[in-house]
């Protein structure tokens, strides 16, 4: 299964905000979904949405 993830002008705005330490944790789990169809425990909104979460609050 391949996923594709797209990044919006929102998100891109966010990001650029953030540090480069939250930026790379970011990056690496985009990577992994990408990659792997792994997103670890997001939770489901409804209508083929879920919410991705992190344990450190992101």
């Amino acid at each position: 299964m391949q996923i594709f993830v797209e990044r919006t002008p929102e998100f891109n705005d966010w990001f650029e905000g953030l540090n480069l330490k939250d930026q790379l944790q970011i990056d690496s789990r985009i990577q992994r979904i990408r990659d792997h169809a792994h997103f670890g425990d997001p939770k489901v909104l409804g209508e083929g949405l879920a919410e991705l979460r992190w344990k450190n609050g992101r």
